[in-house]
């Protein structure tokens, strides 16, 4: 699979920072692999490490959710947790723990594999 980086002003130019891998790179576009002449550096590749994954089926995480963890009156917003699943608000809740181990219930019984949680403290 190839990811495109066309620049605006044309390919001619010599820009070298559109044409660097970042650290954050590292696993997911291929270093070595990219053409040779004008286009080397702007066209990447996946490395073989990447996993592309399309969204996840959030029925069975929101039914999962919801069996364990009881809804946040409006008074408690601010200070509780709230969850997004596949960007989208799913629910409210003041008992993480509980969230958390609901989470990898499904997740052992290999319901949604590729399930990850993450604690944004900005939006937390």
């Amino acid at each position: 699979m190839d990811l495109d980086t066309q620049l605006v002003p044309s390919m001619s130019g010599k820009f070298t920072k559109p044409r660097q891998l970042h650290n954050t790179h590292w696993g997911y576009i291929c270093p070595a692999e990219t053409p040779e002449g004008q286009d080397c550096g702007l066209m990447k590749n996946l490395a073989l490490m990447s996993y592309v994954s399309v969204s996840i089926p959030s029925d069975i995480l929101k039914t999962g959710i919801w069996q364990n963890i009881n809804e946040t009156p409006f008074d408690n917003i601010v200070k509780s947790i709230k969850v997004f699943v596949n960007g989208t608000l799913t629910c409210i809740t003041d008992r993480p723990l509980d969230l958390i181990k609901s989470i990898w219930e499904i997740k052992g019984n290999s319901l949604l594999a590729d399930i990850g949680i993450v604690n944004d403290i900005l939006v937390n």
